[in-house]
């Protein structure tokens, strides 16, 4: 049955149907962003909308103190087909695909939402990018130069072959299957690509400027690191530069560009969304250099949980530089649907900076990579 639900004035208390009726009109709670707006209905019909009650000022000439103004960015999961009733104005993105909305809401609000068994809401956090460590005394190469030179003599290496592509045993790898018409598609999300690099792969790579980078170009990177990934990953046999690890002119990339040439931060719920986008694309492997400390996220939990086992996607993340900073877990990779790469040096030894703890996965050359 449909149920007619009246408009009210907003601060009154409002009372949402009940969530097994589907509902034409409705009182959405845009007043609690702007006090100015009374009232507002909707004329579409949902499925669902939750039975949230919510105490508001009877009076609209009641003042509002800053508490009551604080709106908070959330990620609010919910399960399949019930996505919860908002306005559009508080809608800051979200993902189908992951049952989940982020709004920017108060926290006495989401506390309500919290209390439906269909939802789960909990603030959304920033990461940041995940930097390399040059050790006291050296002074490193720019990670986004596009020099010719040859520069090995800090990399245990032969010419054109850094340390790291023995270390890992990438020439044990079929190169029938490196060369094969389904190698499988790698996802970088970082901080874009330099496209006219001279040692890198153009023929197969596509990309997207990511969720807060439209008007970034995929194809430029700023920064550097997202090129300095790329070309670890799939810098090519030409006698420039360095070798990666599958030097390949066809090889299928996709490129993320989640950062902007500052590198600031991007939210926990966008990542969700860009490996989201990655899968869409055909990816098979997802590499990410980014973290945070903190607690874990139930929303991140399902989506690594889901890419994994529904989306037979493999994301694998950089378990953080934290070894002088309390060893604290760096997360995504400290999830168990996530490999978490340590950092080792030519030696096989722990390189000093790196983040060990039980959330380690395996560990990988980190240091002097150019």
């Amino acid at each position: 049955a449909v149920t007619e639900v009246q408009t009210k004035p907003l601060y009154n208390e409002i009372v949402y149907p009940n969530k097994n009726e589907k509902v034409k009109k409705t009182i959405v709670p845009t007043g609690l962003l702007d006090p100015a707006v009374t009232e507002v209905q909707t004329e579409q019909i949902v499925d669902t909308v939750y039975p949230v009650t919510l105490n508001v000022p009877e009076s609209k000439n009641e003042p509002f103190s800053n508490s009551d103004l604080e709106t908070k960015r959330f990620i609010i999961s919910y399960k399949k087909g019930s996505a919860p009733l908002l306005p559009l104005s508080n809608i800051l993105g979200g993902s189908g695909e992951n049952n989940f909305v982020v709004a920017e809401i108060l926290p006495e609000f989401a506390a309500r939402m919290n209390e439906s068994d269909d939802m789960h809401v909990e603030e959304d956090v920033p990461y940041e990018l995940i930097k390399p460590i040059i050790p006291e005394g050296d002074q490193g190469v720019p990670i986004h130069s596009n020099s010719t030179s040859e520069q090995y003599s800090l990399l245990q290496s032969n010419e054109n072959h850094p340390y790291g592509i023995a270390l890992s045993k990438a020439p044990q790898v079929s190169r029938v299957w490196m060369y094969a018409p389904r190698t499988p598609k790698i996802c970088i999300i970082d901080t874009g690509y330099n496209y006219e690099h001279t040692d890198l792969p153009k023929a197969n790579v596509s990309g997207n400027s990511g969720t807060l980078n439209r008007d970034n170009d995929w194809k430029q990177d700023g920064h550097g690191h997202g090129t300095h990934v790329a070309g670890v990953i799939g810098a090519l046999n030409n006698l420039h530069g360095v070798v990666g690890i599958a030097p390949n002119w066809n090889l299928p990339l996709y490129i993320v560009r989640a950062f902007n040439d500052r590198a600031g931060f991007v939210w926990a719920s966008d990542v969700i969304s860009m490996i989201q986008e990655c899968v869409d694309a055909g990816s098979n492997v997802i590499n990410m250099s980014l973290g945070r400390t903190g607690e874990r996220l139930r929303s991140e939990i399902d989506a690594y949980r889901k890419f994994l086992n529904v989306d037979n996607v493999i994301v694998v993340s950089a378990c953080g530089n934290s070894a002088k900073a309390g060893n604290a877990a760096y997360y995504p990779a400290a999830y168990d649907d996530v490999i978490g790469v340590a950092s080792v040096g030519g030696n096989k030894i722990r390189s000093s900076f790196s983040t060990h703890n039980s959330n380690v996965d395996l560990a990988a050359p980190g240091d002097q990579i150019f």
